[in-house]
């Protein structure tokens, strides 16, 4: 088993139309550590290295061949090793995984059993201020504006933090939260 390649990068919110027939696409892996399957198809791989600790989603559409979706977290010097798989599956078209601040991740299209072809791929991550409330999140309610009851960190505003701030009714001693 040798060592995957990344050949292009996914960022939050990017997507990118491409192919494991081109030449750019590799064939140095035929298997990773999270499936048991032959992935000896042609490979594109994708480096995304997280900002934030955020939910990550990666998913794939327009697949004119069997095609799977493996992440991996990278080893040492960054290297891309396939028994450092993170997540993948058959017929997965998507994956959804947790990013941790710094760290890089290796996005891997390859081809079950010699597949190649061609597909769409996209990532989304969620942020404070999407509407949607990821894990270090008290509460997101779509914007960035604190003193609505939510901060612009995604924390719930309310009495008791030591300040009064704006849409507070109570005092600092006081532990309710400013209804909104």
């Amino acid at each position: 088993t040798g060592r995957c390649s990344p050949q292009r990068r996914l960022d939050c919110g990017s997507s990118d139309t491409w192919s494991t027939g081109f030449d750019d696409a590799t064939n140095d892996v035929a298997g990773y550590s999270c499936v048991s399957w032959d992935e000896s198809g042609r490979a594109q791989t994708y480096a995304f290295t997280a900002t934030s600790a955020s939910e990550v989603t990666v998913a794939l559409s327009g697949l004119v061949a069997d095609l799977d979706l493996l992440v991996l977290v990278s080893g040492v010097g960054e290297a891309c090793e396939p028994e450092r798989c993170l997540t993948g599956g058959g017929g997965d078209r998507f994956v959804t995984f947790r990013s941790i601040p710094g760290q890089t991740y290796y996005v891997v299209v390859d081809g079950y059993r010699g597949a190649a072809g061609s597909y769409s791929i996209g990532m989304t991550c969620g942020v404070c201020g999407d509407g949607a409330l990821d894990p270090e999140e008290q509460c997101d309610d779509g914007n960035l504006t604190s003193g609505d009851g939510c901060s612009a960190g995604c924390q719930i505003e309310g009495c008791g933090n030591g300040t009064r701030g704006q849409g507070e009714e109570c005092g600092e001693e006081e532990s309710h939260v400013a209804s909104v």
